[in-house]
């Protein structure tokens, strides 16, 4: 049975957008996710002279608001009717964890 899932990550200069998406239902809320972005964290400090790590989160996504705080990301900005779906515009948030080394 194949199992359908997302992980994206782009690398740009000193910063990396990270992306999780698990689309069965039975394999969230099972630390997946959770474990993933700090193995991907971890790598990046250790091999990619990077600064920061950002997420950009729908503001009604709930499970990933927790997840990246979670992470220790932090909220730091609203892009106001940025994302359109459901026939209706939604705000996207930007969260963000700055690495210190």
């Amino acid at each position: 049975k194949k199992i359908k899932k997302n992980c994206n990550i782009l690398i740009c200069s000193n910063y990396s957008e990270n992306a999780i998406y698990i689309s069965l239902k039975k394999f969230r809320l099972k630390g997946i996710a959770y474990q993933s972005i700090k193995l991907v964290e971890s790598y990046l400090i250790k091999h990619v002279p990077i600064h920061q790590l950002f997420a950009n989160i729908s503001s009604n996504n709930f499970e990933s608001i927790s997840l990246f705080e979670k992470c220790g990301f932090e909220k730091v900005g609203l892009k106001r009717d940025w994302i359109f779906y459901n026939n209706e515009f939604n705000d996207e948030l930007l969260y963000q964890k700055i690495i210190k080394k």
